[in-house]
């Protein structure tokens, strides 16, 4: 009850006294995970109840089987849809719980049972998807070398055929599996908001009018719960993944256009979403290597790296637009480029707006730009407008990005270690929930069973 309600002084004095941090009331609710969710200090002192050192034997004794929702019984596997301690620790992202001893070990056997065979398993999956797609795209142009007309004759082009019907029924394999995952995902976290919610009305029911305040907090964790959303959307990796199956349905459309339509427009679009694709399917890769120690930490700095990058974004093209609407106005158009032409000045980059907005986008990484074009046209207007831009993009603006990202990095890279261990977590994670109850069940016996202790 001191857990449940948030009463982190009357944990910590229980704690204290040496009451057993591994308890469980008859529904499977832990102690550990609603220390983790509401008193995280509490927690890591409550951690230290379930790792022992014996240092005249120099052995260590980790008591894994406390960090399991429930008993693995018939009752409590049909009834119980209490989270773990390590689901909660991941959840709300707790850096310093996870490198706690029980919890490294914990992850070290989840690991060893079932995590890194599953992990090997979609990297080999994953590369020979990507090395499907690879070979596809960079085989586009055997076409244009011949006179051929895409697969004929199927005697020659038979191989295209299979790797092309290959590669779209993985796509639509992967697909499918996302579909899995979310439909697994929303079923189990269905489960758990009747569960707690049956449970927190139960609670309600004994509140004494004296107290108002435990009312109003159950009140107000059963409105927590009832908004609460799926575990599938908390990944970032999902919302990639089908960023990736789109550009991946943008190759087979713009495929079956520019065979059907064989038109040259159709035609010269394919190999052009076909290149950006590519790109998203091999960044695409990270996603299954982030279990792994020694990736796991850069992986998840690439994803603080977008995320700071997407909020240095909007302040850059709040100056960017402007600037680029000013050069436009004062350099743009033919009547400009004629202009440098018959000055004998290169006009290209300055007719078109698009053309003109990448012009001015190197005025920013100071590139290449021709300032000799601008100064016959506006000679003033060229110094004022490139001299603020240079000003406040080039000096300003990169430097500022730039300490973003040492920023990013020492705040990853100080804690490497504990990003390593989550991103392992999460992958773990994920395969619980996508295995059937019978798997799941069966290593949490081995856990209950094997790891109760656990001498080391």
């Amino acid at each position: 009850m001191a857990v449940i309600l948030d009463r982190s002084e009357t944990a910590k004095f229980l704690i204290d006294e040496g009451v057993p941090v591994g308890l469980q009331d008859d529904a499977g609710s832990s102690v550990m995970s609603f220390m983790i969710s509401k008193m995280p200090p509490v927690a890591k002192d409550g951690l230290d109840q379930l790792h022992t050192t014996d240092r005249g034997n120099r052995k260590q004794y980790f008591y894994l089987n406390h960090l399991e929702p429930y008993l693995p019984n018939d009752e409590g596997y049909n009834t119980s849809f209490a989270k773990s301690p390590l689901h909660c620790v991941v959840h709300f992202k707790q850096m310093e719980l996870i490198m706690h001893p029980v919890f490294k070990r914990l992850i070290e056997v989840k690991w060893d049972q079932f995590g890194r065979r599953g992990t090997i398993k979609n990297i080999c999956i994953h590369l020979f998807f990507v090395m499907l797609w690879t070979a596809l795209g960079v085989t586009l142009h055997l076409r244009e070398q011949s006179d051929d007309i895409y697969y004929s004759p199927p005697s020659k082009y038979w191989w295209r055929i299979v790797l092309e019907s290959l590669a779209c029924l993985m796509t639509i394999f992967f697909i499918g599996l996302e579909f899995f995952e979310i439909t697994a995902s929303k079923k189990s976290h269905q489960r758990w908001k009747t569960w707690r919610a049956r449970q927190i009305e139960r609670d309600l029911e004994h509140c004494h009018p004296r107290w108002p305040e435990e009312r109003k907090y159950l009140e107000m964790e059963r409105d927590d719960v009832a908004n609460s959303g799926i575990s599938y959307f908390n990944d970032s990796w999902n919302y990639f993944d089908w960023v990736t199956y789109a550009w991946i349905l943008g190759i087979i459309v713009t495929r079956i256009f520019s065979v059907v339509l064989n038109s040259e427009t159709a035609q010269s679009l394919h190999p052009r979403v076909f290149a950006i694709a590519l790109i998203f399917i091999w960044l695409r890769l990270m996603k299954v290597f982030r279990g792994f120690v020694t990736l796991g930490p850069f992986i998840v700095m690439i994803g603080h790296i977008i995320d700071d990058t997407l909020k240095f974004g909007f302040l850059y093209f709040d100056i960017y637009l402007p600037y680029v609407c000013a050069f436009w106005i004062v350099f743009g158009g033919s009547k400009n480029a004629a202009i440098m032409e018959s000055q004998g000045q290169d006009s290209k980059g300055w007719e078109n707006f698009n053309d003109l907005m990448y012009s001015v986008w190197q005025l920013t990484v100071v590139g290449n730009y021709p300032w000799d074009s601008l100064l016959v046209v506006d000679r003033l207007m060229a110094q004022i407008l490139c001299g603020t831009y240079l000003a406040v993009s080039a000096i300003v603006m990169l430097n500022l990005f730039i300490a973003l990202m040492s920023d990013t990095f020492q705040r990853v890279y100080d804690n490497a270690r504990a990003n390593a261990a989550m991103q392992r977590a999460s992958t773990i994670l994920t395969m619980e929930e996508n295995m059937s109850e019978k798997t799941r069940e069966h290593y949490r016996r081995i856990i209950h069973r094997k790891f109760a202790p656990q001498v080391k």
